[in-house]
């Protein structure tokens, strides 16, 4: 699905630009609009900024 990241959640799955998928373990706000998200197996957290994005959720979330 395609999400604005304040409707990014817990557990979705996010692709970055090196083409690896990682899942979100935690987030913070970063300024209107944005989330700086914690990402299972990626030493830095990765800024979400403003727009949107296409995240994969698990079904049964």
């Amino acid at each position: 699905m395609t999400v604005s990241p304040l409707g990014v959640r817990t557990g979705d799955w996010v692709r970055l630009e090196d083409d690896r998928v990682y899942q979100v373990e935690d987030m913070r706000a970063y300024g209107p609009g944005g989330r700086v998200l914690h990402l299972r197996g990626r030493a830095r957290p990765w800024v979400m900024t403003h727009g949107e994005r296409q995240v994969y959720r698990p079904v049964d979330a």
